[in-house]
């Protein structure tokens, strides 16, 4: 058998902290990614002894496990039901609110839920899994002429591996990713400040200050304590009449990015971003063309101004 012969599992825990036993109908499709299985600290001893150089063996400390695991971001291909993607979302503070054949949205939700989650990560043989786990980092990107794409960073406690054949998956529903381009994504759909735009690309970062507590006389557990929401986007340059993105960044204007992704039902992605500040605006060479792109930092004074996803 190969490297390659990897089998991911995520289940939500009844208790967090406690492995969940881990089965094929938990797998999800993901990308080729390389755990790291002891992300541990070395806490020294400083004595010395008769000879020179370390001569006490040092404890190890935070004892966890990461994964950056790399994923299509889809819908299922059914309306108002949950996909390949949807514990992922959990994980990175997502809340999802269900429209039976409707629509699923995505929201940030902050406190976030206490739920975590027990991942598994199957190679060749052995299982590779971490407790209690939540996502600190949640990005997708989207490039002209790609598909989107995601990726999650996975903080666990670490537990041991375990010799363990390869379970045999039932993935769950997921549609085929969409092109990121103009049978993807519908002309004057994309708008910035209800000015159409023409993208080349588009990043969003969810940055997640994760935490694990390991204090004296308490249960090891993670938690997010603050988070942080950025991005970019590369467009092809309005005239200034239409859109002085300039004078937006330079007078810290707040507006709203809508980006729908997607033509069929079940697998059409808007991402809103009701409120955000633009960034130094930046002059690129789009494929020989003028073109600007723009960082932004998303502000939010309250829930209707977060970050969200609809998959209808």
């Amino acid at each position: 058998m190969a490297f390659r012969d990897q089998i991911l599992c995520l289940k939500p825990e009844t208790t967090s902290g406690t492995l969940e036993s881990l089965t094929g109908s938990d797998a999800i499709q993901v990308g080729q990614f390389t755990p790291t299985v002891q992300d541990f600290s070395a806490v020294e001893r400083t004595v010395i002894g008769s000879r020179p150089g370390v001569v006490k063996a040092a404890a190890m400390a935070e004892r966890k496990i990461g994964f950056e695991v790399p994923f299509e971001f889809a819908g299922s291909g059914t309306a108002g039901v949950a996909g390949g993607i949807h514990h992922l979302m959990l994980m990175a503070g997502f809340n999802a609110a269900t429209v039976a054949n409707t629509s699923i949205t995505y929201s940030q939700a902050w406190p976030p839920s206490a739920t975590t989650y027990s991942v598994g990560m199957f190679v060749d043989g052995q299982r590779y899994a971490g407790a209690g786990c939540r996502a600190s980092a949640l990005s997708i990107s989207a490039k002209a002429g790609e598909f989107l794409q995601a990726s999650a960073t996975i903080m666990g406690l670490y537990r041991a591996p375990t010799t363990e054949a390869n379970p045999s998956p039932t993935f769950p529903a997921q549609a085929a990713p969409v092109l990121f381009n103009s049978a993807g994504v519908a002309s004057g759909t994309v708008t910035l400040g209800g000015v159409s735009l023409c993208l080349a690309e588009y990043e969003i970062s969810i940055e997640n200050t994760t935490v694990l507590y390991d204090h004296a006389g308490c249960t090891p557990h993670i938690e997010f304590t603050d988070r942080q929401v950025t991005g970019s986007i590369t467009f092809a340059r309005p005239a200034l009449a239409t859109l002085d993105a300039f004078a937006n960044a330079a007078a810290s204007t707040l507006a709203a990015l809508v980006m729908p992704v997607g033509t069929a039902a079940g697998n059409i992605c808007t991402f809103n971003h009701p409120s955000i500040q633009l960034g130094a605006i930046e002059l690129v060479d789009i494929d020989g063309k003028p073109g600007l792109k723009a960082p932004f930092t998303q502000v939010a004074a309250a829930a209707n101004q977060e970050f969200n996803i609809v998959i209808t």
